[in-house]
């Protein structure tokens, strides 16, 4: 494989922008000893940096419906009961 520490993104208009998943990623090549760092890395823009956007909008909603300090001492149990409940 021929890879570097950059992937390939598609933006909301549906073109595909390369995005470096560290600073100077497009001259790191991926070899043996630096792939679970760039496994990682992928996983982490995926997950987190690409949605994050979308998360922000989501909670603003949420606040808007429910205070922000009605959800103060909520843990992520009480969350998976209310999903139980909600389905």
């Amino acid at each position: 494989m021929d890879l570097t520490f950059e992937i390939d993104d598609i933006t909301s208009d549906g073109s595909t922008q390369l995005r470096e998943l560290i600073p100077g990623g497009s001259a790191i090549k991926v070899t043996r000893q630096n792939i679970y760092n760039y496994v990682r890395r992928y996983a982490h823009f995926k997950m987190v940096t690409k949605i994050q956007p979308a998360v922000k909008e989501l909670k603003k909603g949420v606040f808007d419906v429910i205070s922000e300090q009605s959800l103060n001492g909520i843990t992520p149990e009480d969350w998976w009961l209310l999903g139980m409940y909600l389905l």
